[in-house]
């Protein structure tokens, strides 16, 4: 974008600047992204924020002819603070650097109503310049009869401009202040119609009873879910990547457990899961819609207002991408047959998890499962009689001791002493290929270490 003279303008919360102070080491030229932060500034952990003011009025970002943006803080309840003394203790709210969510306004001006040029005939206009004036909302002259032509004389009732919010309540601890906002008493009321309102919660929020409660509150709204357990759905945004995982995780489920993508019913069970362990109940979960890719809601023309669905790409199942890997490699069974046969063979004999209706649960390292085969410190003790029967006759006995016995400096160490995670690379996503490697070494109370790290390891260590 830089090449082409182009620049983005970024607006945020105060947090903003750090992500934006990380951009800098890949974006080659500075200049391409201009920000804007807004709200109260965070310097360091435990910051105390005593004006309630910062979070309750919206800031105006964007007010133009062609929309209207704004942005309303969330914080999350918080306990007071000890340093705060006085009548003061009350007022004081300890916050740390991202505690401060956003919900984001967007205001689109009302339509004007329809011209109706026999109203302006009677009223003796005649075509030209005049008509336009009215129609731009400005009074004019009659050029028949004395008297002032005002717009509301000629055109139709005006039609409110719709109106989108973007919410972010990333946890319960940040409802109690949404659910209380005086700024949104508006749009409850019917002074504002929300035309559209696109979720960026959680399902361990939206699902709660007071969440859907509040979203009832917007009358007619279409509530659109987008929290991001909605990912990776069976319409994966990244399709050849989800494929090949797709594809590995066939071949051995036990080295590769992520299937590349959720179905449809899987995260419907994990809604009602959430909704079942909810202490009060709702007696009608607001209707909704899930976020797909490419699904749109047009806000002009009115007269196409509302979802279009018309773009979203056909559904991609892990059955469909099996299916098609037998087509192209079906010697695939006899490989499948002999990875299974061979983990087998080395004493992995869990069984994949079944969720209620068959469907597989996926966990991203089956081998720390509590039912999981544990491994025994030397191999060879597993089945000495079954693995000798294994071990070619001129195999040097010596040698096969000494590669099954550990590094002297690993001999007693346990799992709560250290965890190594291979976290791949940033390039598994969006990339199907992968160029680089990271190593996350756990020692868990005394720190970490990170090793080799590639790009994309921030991303790695988020998704973990």
């Amino acid at each position: 974008m830089g090449d082409e003279g182009m620049s983005v303008n970024v607006c945020g919360p105060s947090d903003l600047q750090y992500l934006v102070d990380a951009m800098r080491s890949f974006i080659p030229k500075a200049a391409v992204v201009h920000t804007r932060s807004f709200g109260p500034t965070l310097i360091s952990e435990g910051a105390s924020i005593s004006d309630s003011e910062k979070f309750t009025e919206p800031i105006v970002l964007v007010d133009d002819e062609v929309v209207k943006i704004s942005a309303i803080l969330l914080r999350p309840s918080c306990s007071p603070s000890s340093n705060s003394q006085g009548s003061d203790t009350n007022n004081v709210a300890v916050l740390k650097p991202g505690d401060i969510s956003v919900i984001y306004v967007c205001e689109l001006p009302e339509i004007n109503g329809k011209f109706d040029p026999e109203k302006a005939k009677a009223l003796g206009l005649k075509p030209g310049p005049k008509l336009r004036d009215l129609q731009l909302g400005k009074s004019v002259k009659s050029d028949y009869q004395d008297i002032e032509v005002h717009p509301c004389d000629v055109m139709g009732p005006t039609i409110p401009g719709p109106i989108v919010l973007l919410v972010d309540c990333p946890s319960v601890s940040h409802l109690q202040d949404l659910i209380s906002l005086h700024s949104l008493n508006n749009y409850y009321d019917g002074v504002k119609i929300v035309n559209c309102v696109i979720h960026l919660s959680p399902s361990s929020v939206t699902m709660t009873a007071e969440y859907q409660t509040w979203m009832q509150r917007f009358g007619g709204a279409q509530h659109i879910m987008a929290g991001h357990e909605k990912k990776n759905m069976e319409i994966p945004i990244l399709k050849s990547s989800a494929r090949m995982a797709a594809r590995l995780n066939h071949l051995c489920p036990n080295f590769f457990p992520s299937r590349g993508f959720w179905s449809h019913q899987h995260l419907n069970n994990g809604d009602q899961n959430i909704m079942a362990s909810s202490v009060v109940s709702v007696p009608n979960v607001t209707e909704s819609v899930a976020a797909e890719n490419l699904l749109k809601f047009h806000l002009r023309p009115y007269a196409q207002l509302g979802l279009d669905k018309s773009t979203i790409p056909e559904l991609l199942t892990p059955a469909k991408v099996i299916d098609e890997l037998l087509l192209e490699i079906p010697e695939i069974v006899d490989a499948v047959s002999e990875v299974s046969h061979l983990w087998n063979k080395t004493g992995d004999t869990t069984e994949s998890k079944l969720a209620p209706g068959g469907n597989i649960i996926m966990t991203e390292e089956p081998w720390m499962d509590e039912n999981a085969f544990i491994l025994n410190k030397n191999l060879g003790k597993q089945d000495s009689n079954a693995a000798l029967k294994e071990i070619p006759y001129n195999t040097n006995m010596d040698d096969l001791n000494h590669e099954s016995k550990p590094p002297s400096c690993l001999e007693n160490i346990t799992r709560e002493d250290m965890e190594i995670v291979l976290l791949g690379t940033g390039s598994s996503q969006p990339s199907k290929y992968r160029n680089v490697t990271s190593i996350y070494i756990n020692l868990f109370s005394k720190g970490s270490m990170l090793l080799d790290c590639g790009e994309g390891t921030l991303g790695q260590l988020k998704r973990r």
